[in-house]
């Protein structure tokens, strides 16, 4: 695995899943830095921002998480073969291929924080079912798995906090000998939940605790069914919030979150309370739509696990049938626990950087308890006269290779087309940085804070030397986070609604797009419309071009000044 990463680091652009890992990395390294990572665990959050103070050009964040990456993925995969080096490992081996190659291609401190949790599970699994520790010291293997779960916890420690649970066929599956060695590890835990609570009532300011509420339903309205249209309700609802349907349009699918005196805590709540879809939808109902969708967006992955999963069912059926009744129901409960959970967070947020470490887990788990047996049947791979006569057997497995090669090689072409979109967008920005005569100066804002330049391609091991060091307004999930009021504070202001105002006839202040479709430059007549109504009322307040990088179809980044002048000479003096 450590070559295979090694060739991966070497000939491919590796990036981000999304542009949360490089918010935290511009909030503990960039400009105006701080310590307010809000998913980060907050002690890793200071011992990170200290690393960078003392070694700024280390990619301390990126070491972290494919750190956490890799151990999380050498314990997942270790329980495999030592379960078994026959056929059953054959068949897992392109599913955990897919998931290992897309986690580490397309990192995120959230897939490397689960893919850590759920490796400890398996590996106490491994030994719940067993009863044979794998090590001969005992004490020495359960600290590591300790260690493990904290560095785990150091990440994205809400998530592992809530996921904790998938720990109870560990539980439904030990015996004696193994709650003897297990104090170390229930110390770990008891110490997770101490530090949790800490974290959660007296680590975070008033600040963090007020962005906390505003963010949970913000997430709400941009990530649940509540946010959604929904005939005869949505309308009302809009008018309850003191909306308009350009105000709901620019907040939902544009993330324009800025004018808090519109789009705030106490008009959220409003609008999410009288929009429940529940009214209108069952929970079944809705968690089935997602599902469906969730499938058919990931056809490819899902299709791989299933038949896996199918596969191992089928080459072990004698020895799950002659199972205890007891280990059945054990295997069933465990099952279920899995799904219930899976099914939650399809509900909520099912999202590569969830679903496929839960994909290695579900395998991982499904994978032990049907070959509980260490000395379970193994297949000698040089008998060709075995694999002659089992030609079904060679047709899943090429099946699933053909799958995993596929899948892989549009992954591959995907990477390198963002990394050429990702060079062509710091070109342009260099070049807007070097026409402006004050370029420390300038602050750039996205018209879709959700659109962030393609943030999220930068190399995790690069960081800012794949990056332009230029001033860009935190959009997105950031808008009213501690990191954003900042800025405000730095450029003089108090909060989005004074940004608006101060971004009109401003030579320091650029909005920027970057059109990947057509239907995009419709945006920016929706943020005309929002200005002229809450803004600058009574005045023609026009986003007017002053530099288009835009290619002969149209498609490219585009940068706006906004201007009530009659004659646009503000956006006359930003023009080349």
């Amino acid at each position: 695995m450590a070559v295979l990463l090694y060739t991966m680091f070497l000939s491919l652009p590796l990036r981000y899943e999304s542009n949360d890992d490089f918010a935290m990395i511009s909030e503990l390294n960039g400009f105006l830095p701080g310590t307010d990572c809000f998913f980060l665990n907050p002690l890793t959050s200071k011992c990170l921002h200290a690393l960078y103070k003392i070694f700024p050009n280390i990619p301390w964040y990126g070491l972290w998480i494919y750190l956490a990456a890799y151990l999380g993925f050498s314990m997942t995969t270790s329980v495999f073969f030592r379960r078994n080096r026959g056929l059953p490992l054959l068949l897992c081996g392109p599913c955990l291929f897919i998931i290992f190659f897309h986690c580490f291609a397309f990192a995120s401190f959230t897939s490397s924080s689960l893919l850590l949790l759920f490796g400890v599970f398996l590996c106490l699994l491994d030994w719940a079912v067993t009863d044979k520790c794998p090590f001969e010291c005992k004490y020495l293997y359960i600290t590591f798995l300790t260690i493990c779960l904290f560095i785990s916890f150091s990440l994205r420690w809400q998530l592992v906090l809530y996921l904790s649970i998938l720990s109870v066929p560990v539980f439904l599956f030990a015996r004696g000998t193994f709650y003897k060695r297990f104090w170390p590890f229930a110390a770990g835990l008891i110490a997770v939940l101490i530090l949790s609570a800490y974290f959660t009532f007296h680590a975070n300011d008033e600040k963090h605790f007020s962005f906390a509420e505003y963010n949970r339903l913000r997430s709400r309205f941009h990530d649940s069914d509540k946010g959604e249209y929904y005939k005869g309700t949505t309308l009302k609802a809009i008018q309850k919030a003191g909306w308009d349907w350009n105000d709901f349009i620019l907040f939902r699918n544009y993330w324009f979150l800025h004018d808090q005196k519109r789009f705030n805590t106490q008009t959220l709540s409003v609008f999410l309370q009288e929009n429940d879809p529940l009214e209108k939808r069952t929970m079944i109902r809705q968690i089935a739509s997602r599902a469906y969708i969730h499938l058919k967006g990931n056809q490819s992955i899902s299709l791989i696990l299933f038949i896996t999963i199918i596969a191992i069912f089928m080459f072990q059926p004698k020895s799950l049938l002659s199972k205890p009744n007891l280990n059945i129901a054990k295997i069933l409960i465990s099952l279920c626990i899995i799904s219930a959970i899976a099914l939650f967070l399809m509900y909520h947020r099912f999202v590569p950087r969830v679903y496929l470490p839960l994909y290695a887990y579900i395998l991982g788990a499904t994978f032990l308890m049907l070959y509980q047996s260490s000395s379970a049947k193994n297949v000698n791979l040089s008998r060709i006269k075995y694999w002659s006569q089992n030609i079904f057997t060679m047709i899943i497995i090429l099946s699933l290779c053909w799958l995993t090669w596929i899948k892989s090689k549009a992954l591959i072409e995907y990477l390198r087309a963002k990394n050429m979109e990702k060079k062509i967008i710091m070109t342009c920005l260099l070049q807007v940085k070097n026409l402006h005569t004050h370029p420390d100066d300038l602050l750039l804002i996205p018209l879709n804070p959700n659109n962030n330049l393609l943030q999220e391609t930068v190399h995790p091991l690069k960081e800012f030397s794949d990056f332009p060091a230029i001033n860009i307004l935190p959009g997105g999930w950031q808008i009213n986070s501690p990191r954003y009021f900042r800025f405000l504070k730095h450029y003089g202001m108090q909060d989005g609604n004074e940004l608006l105002h101060w971004t009109v006839n401003n030579k320091k202040a650029l909005w920027f797009q970057y059109i990947e479709d057509q239907r995009d430059a419709y945006l920016a007549n929706l943020i005309e419309t929002y200005f002229k109504k809450h803004i600058t009322p009574g005045k023609e307040t026009k986003l007017e071009i002053a530099n288009d990088f835009r290619n002969e179809k149209g498609l490219g980044l585009v940068f706006f000044a906004a201007s009530n002048l009659s004659n646009n000479q503000a956006a006359a003096e930003f023009s080349e």
